[in-house]
């Protein structure tokens, strides 16, 4: 039987393809398999005048990065490099051995992916894993440049320190990624949340280093602590600081991610292949800063330290747009989230955060407000923001579905109507860019359109558009509410607040609803666990002086719980 090859052959940043290009070699190893890579160069116009150092054009190129013999043994010219990787989906939870049986992803094999392969083999160990990825790096043939640069780290000899990488760089600082914040939330290390970690790990006495592609960022957080606590001084330190002056752009990437490797533990944003790759090369501990600290731990050091001096404004705008994302998660105030985007979009403006400033103001109910917005607008920037949600070149943002359907509630506006014709027309065409970006999304579009340009038509719920009348019943909103705060403690304390908050907005927006003559009455609730508890809910608080609420937790809810299960 004819044996893949596994290629590393990503086309991203250096993490991503050094992660993949080690994978290869692992899966190689483990199987008897010939392995190969595909490194293409990649060139991007530096950032602000080089204060932000742009992952691309401080990519190395092949021929930098590793020796002559290396390339010529395992490099395959012949083929492209790839950024897509189906063996995730194929493969997951399943064996490793599943890839030496065809059909392979391609005719010769599979690419290698960049993810952890002990998460995604079922008989992967994670300690063999971790110990082999370390031991082929440090096997690797590399170029007599790169091997300089990793006997300059070595020569600095810091001895035991943690290393907090600030991921930013092109995430905001290229407008391509800037009018998509809501998918890079999970990309971005925010500083706020970067000097709650330092500032607790240096009253443990540990010493700090910093790195990020935003060198002021460093500068800022170092300045902002020593100033805290003089005695911090001598204890954390920019990794600026420990390299010569002269390093090319590449050399200067290289000896970063070799510093960071030798830390005993490394924080870092959810995705960033850059601190992952030192942690595989390295072999230590990696704590991504949203798992290390709560929803609600990180929305209050955000809060805390949010103002600290020296920092750009495009990292000030991103951390108020991330503090909106915080309050929502955590169920706030309109008012709060409301302020926290304007405070965004006023310290940097950009597509995004109009958006949603836009959508929070329907969510409320604030017609006049949103219609204002929006007809403040050029026709330039009405249709940037149109293309943003339907058709941004190159990239999904993977708005959620509210971002759309909200544009349907009412058809007393102008502006708002002829965007919501626009967001239509564009979902209508079933090969439309939209829908390829936006799959699932048409079949309840055009319901929702439907309701509220049709109401005569759509006075009775169907099956195909109940969720749209969902909004309108305060069983489902009071259950869901419910179900959504029952899952942690900080959740089961606010809970009376957001009930109470919710039976009231829903009072208002029937009554605004049947004011402006589309209010349509949910006759059909679908019998779903959320309508269940929230149906409960009501007949508790209608009895409430018969012990309804003690009926509800200790009875009620068991039951319904029970029983919507044995149904399932």
């Amino acid at each position: 039987m004819k044996k893949p090859i596994i290629i590393g052959g990503r086309d991203d940043g250096f993490g991503e393809k050094m992660r993949a290009l080690l994978n290869a070699i692992f899966v190689a190893q483990e199987l008897g398999l010939e392995w190969g890579f595909v490194w293409p160069d990649c060139w991007e116009e530096q950032l602000e005048g080089g204060a932000v150092k742009s992952p691309m054009a401080n990519l190395p190129k092949m021929s930098e990065l590793f020796s002559e013999d290396f390339i010529r043994r395992y490099q395959r010219p012949e083929l492209p490099s790839n950024y897509l990787i189906p063996v995730l989906e194929r493969h997951y939870q399943k064996s490793i051995k599943n890839l030496l049986t065809p059909p392979f992803e391609h005719d010769w094999g599979w690419y290698m992916t960049q993810g952890d392969l002990d998460v995604w083999f079922k008989d992967v160990s994670r300690a063999h894993y971790r110990k082999s990825l370390a031991s082929i790096f440090a096997s690797m043939d590399f170029s007599p440049e790169a091997r300089a640069v990793f006997r300059l780290v070595d020569e600095r000899g810091l001895g035991d320190f943690v290393a907090l990488h600030i991921r930013s760089g092109e995430t905001l600082y290229k407008d391509y990624y800037v009018k998509t914040w809501w998918h890079c939330r999970y990309k971005v290390s925010p500083y706020p949340l970067n000097v709650a970690v330092a500032l607790d790990e240096l009253k443990k006495g540990h010493r700090v280093v910093l790195f990020s592609d935003d060198f002021p960022v460093c500068d800022a957080i170092k300045s902002y602590l020593t100033r805290l606590n003089p005695n911090y001084e001598g204890k954390i330190f920019t990794a600026t600081e420990f390299k010569p002056s002269d390093l090319k752009g590449w050399e200067d990437l290289l000896f970063d991610v070799y510093l960071m490797s030798k830390a005993k533990r490394i924080y870092c944003s959810w995705t960033t292949g850059f601190a992952r790759f030192a942690c595989y090369i390295g072999h230590n501990e990696l704590i991504a800063l949203p798992e290390h600290y709560s929803v609600a731990q990180s929305y209050e050091l955000m809060v805390k330290f949010i103002d600290i001096e020296g920092v750009h404004p495009r990292q000030a705008g991103f951390c108020y747009f991330f503090l909106y994302l915080l309050a929502k998660d955590l169920n706030l105030p309109f008012e709060m989230r409301h302020a926290y985007l304007e405070r965004s979009f006023e310290i940097w403006p950009n597509d995004s955060t109009q958006l949603f400033r836009i959508d929070l103001l329907l969510e409320r109910g604030l017609f006049e407000e949103a219609e204002a917005l929006l007809g403040g607008l050029s026709p330039e920037n009405r249709q940037d923001l149109l293309t943003l949600m339907l058709e941004y070149p190159g990239f999904n943002p993977t708005f959620p579905f509210h971002i759309f359907s909200r544009y349907f509630l009412s058809a007393k506006y102008h502006h708002l109507t002829r965007f919501a014709f626009e967001i239509y027309l564009a979902f209508y065409d079933e090969k439309s860019i939209a829908n390829a970006y936006h799959p699932g999304f048409r079949e309840p579009l055009m319901h929702a359109f439907g309701a509220a340009f049709s109401p005569a038509q759509d006075s009775q719920p169907t099956p195909q558009n109940i969720d749209i009348y969902k909004r309108h019943s305060l069983a489902y909103t009071l259950g869901r509410a419910m179900i959504e705060n029952s899952k942690s403690l900080l959740g089961y304390i606010r809970m009376p607040y957001v009930l109470s908050y919710l039976r009231e907005q829903h009072a208002k927006e029937t009554q605004r609803l049947r004011d402006e003559d589309v209010y349509c009455k949910f006759y059909n609730e679908a019998e779903t666990l959320s309508v269940e508890l929230g149906r409960a809910l009501i007949r508790a608080h209608k009895a409430w002086f018969k012990g309804g609420y003690i009926k509800l937790i200790f009875i009620d809810i068991p039951l319904i719980k029970k029983n919507f299960k044995e149904r399932r």
